[in-house]
């Protein structure tokens, strides 16, 4: 895994319902939500980034900004 200088984070909204990520700390294996985030890829724009981050999370195929 490389370091991105740019990272975004989207918040998935529906009904007023925001949807988190559950995931896990690799240090202490606590459990934690959070809004779905990465960096970018090498030439990816802000939009491109969130709608790859937001399928690859959740599965979900078709999101607006």
């Amino acid at each position: 895994m490389t370091l991105r200088d740019i990272r975004d984070q989207s918040a998935i909204v529906h009904d007023y319902h925001i949807l988190p990520v559950r995931v896990y700390d690799r240090n202490d294996g606590r459990q934690r939500w959070i809004l779905p985030c990465s960096g970018r890829e090498a030439g990816e724009g802000a939009a491109t980034c969130l709608h790859r981050e937001a399928r690859e999370e959740t599965g979900l195929e078709s999101c607006r900004l």
